[in-house]
């Protein structure tokens, strides 16, 4: 897991051959207006997910998981708690959907509060389970980009 200000993303990029694409996505993004709604976009051969949600209480929400891609999540507006856990030693509470690449965990006892404002990103490996859209002081209003990175592809 990373966590860190998006100016910064260049220190994080010879981690994996497509996180500065991932970033560069993310840029691209930022240069234009956003969509409204939530919805997904196609950037240089990425999924960029364009969220708007109000944040919950943190008992409302599930940890989740990936297994073939990394998530970078960027803040554009808003700020909330991400809960991060490493996978290991976690139970998973539903089956790993292969098409979403997406399962979700059981709470562990050990996980971290991230927490993400504007400006910031987030970037959640395999075998970081996370928490996303918990409130940080009270419910708000965000904006949130994801970019799914592939980690198979080059």
């Amino acid at each position: 897991m990373i966590a860190d200000v998006l100016t910064n993303y260049r220190l994080y990029t010879g981690m994996h051959p497509n996180l500065e694409k991932g970033f560069k996505a993310i840029e691209h993004c930022l240069a234009q207006p956003l969509p409204e709604g939530n919805q997904t976009i196609e950037v240089d051969g990425l999924s960029v997910v364009v969220q708007h949600y109000r944040t919950v209480d943190r008992s409302e929400k599930k940890m989740e998981g990936h297994r073939r891609n990394l998530d970078i999540q960027y803040m554009v507006r808003g700020k909330e708690i991400i809960y991060w856990e490493n996978t290991r030693g976690l139970t998973p509470i539903t089956p790993y959907n292969e098409t979403r690449d997406h399962l979700n965990y059981g709470d562990g006892t050990g996980s971290s509060p991230i927490h993400l404002a504007d400006g910031f990103f987030a970037v959640f490996w395999p075998e970081d389970s996370h928490k996303t859209g918990c409130q940080w002081d009270e419910p708000e209003d965000i904006v949130k980009l994801i970019v799914k990175v592939r980690l198979d592809q080059e």
